[in-house]
């Protein structure tokens, strides 16, 4: 364990001399891309830390490293309504600001949720991040129950029937 807190210190103080190379190093097993993909902003040197923005397929991580705390990488992600109304959008010819996101249901692997837009309903599913669609749901109106035929129709509470005939 001293040994991994040694080896996190020494990068730290060796990135504080050091430029964005090194820092996509660094980076790169934080956000699952190779060094030369990222792209390297924000970079701030403090005393005994240091803080930057790790970018890579459209992804943004907020990196930072403090002594021998260590170092870690969080992706930047917008509110999840928000990309829920903008994948939405793209789907079904909407501008973002007109969808209305109900019934959100993530699970393994898969996502559904319902949307309203200029008054038309959708049923939206995505499977692993890749395959999104949108169908629209068509309004059923409910039909009226029956009361029956004037020849079956109930006449009082004995539920007897008269031919009206």
């Amino acid at each position: 364990m001293k040994h991994l807190q040694l080896l996190v210190t020494t990068t730290l103080f060796m990135l504080a001399g050091c430029g964005e190379s090194a820092l996509r190093s660094v980076s790169s097993g934080y956000v699952g891309c190779s060094p030369d993909e990222i792209e390297i902003t924000n970079d701030d040197i403090g005393f005994s830390n240091r803080s930057w923005d790790a970018a890579c397929h459209g992804r943004i991580f907020h990196c930072s490293g403090a002594g021998k705390i260590g170092m870690s990488c969080v992706e930047d992600r917008p509110p999840v309504d928000e990309t829920l109304r903008a994948v939405t959008a793209s789907q079904v010819g909407c501008l973002a600001a007109e969808v209305e996101i109900s019934r959100d249901k993530p699970e393994f692997n898969r996502r559904s949720w319902e949307a309203v837009c200029r008054g038309h309903a959708f049923y939206c599913s995505a499977e692993a991040r890749k395959a999104i669609s949108c169908v629209e749901q068509t309004a059923i109106a409910p039909k009226a129950p029956s009361l029956g035929t004037p020849e079956t129709r109930p006449v009082n509470d004995r539920q007897t029937l008269e031919h009206p005939l």
